[in-house]
């Protein structure tokens, strides 16, 4: 296994972790939470489990179709992250072109903090938001992963 494929293995790992509590919204640990429900959630979560593999080995997956709850978001940061989820596998937006689309030209920077602040990382691919420029900028995963993420979804030039 490569440098490259164990830190995006520790990275599927760590958006299995993250994508417990977000999908139904609620802790799985609920007093509400119904052993059918269980059975339920656990089903989803080795598919997504699937579909987060398949991603990492080079396989293109969208992750449009799993639920997640971002009721706990404000309002303008959860229009990002939804922008941000719909980009295609292989293509890149910028931070500017989301706030064009959100009718607010001037939030660029907004639109970033938003995404710094991203729940789900993959699942909505922030990853795929770049500067203005065509530079990479700001990722929480850090650059190198941002542009082996990229590079793995044949969307980064190695001239940026």
């Amino acid at each position: 296994m490569t440098q490259g494929e164990s830190e995006r293995a520790k990275l599927a790992m760590s958006c299995a972790l993250d994508l417990s509590t977000l999908l139904l919204g609620r802790e799985l640990t609920s007093t509400r939470h119904t052993n059918m429900d269980a059975q339920r959630d656990n089903k989803r979560f080795k598919s997504i489990i699937e579909t987060l593999s398949r991603y990492f080995v080079g396989e293109r997956v969208e992750f449009t179709d799993i639920p997640i709850d971002l009721s706990n978001c404000r309002p303008f940061q959860r229009d990002v992250l939804n922008i941000t989820r719909q980009i295609p596998y292989g293509e890149v937006r910028t931070y500017k072109w989301i706030a064009e689309y959100l009718g607010k030209p001037k939030a660029s920077r907004q639109v970033g903090q938003a995404l710094a602040r991203n729940p789900v990382a993959i699942i909505i691919p922030c990853h795929r938001v770049i500067g203005s420029d065509g530079n990479l900028t700001g990722y929480g995963l850090g650059l190198s992963m941002k542009r082996q993420l990229l590079t793995m979804e044949g969307s980064f030039s190695h001239n940026r």
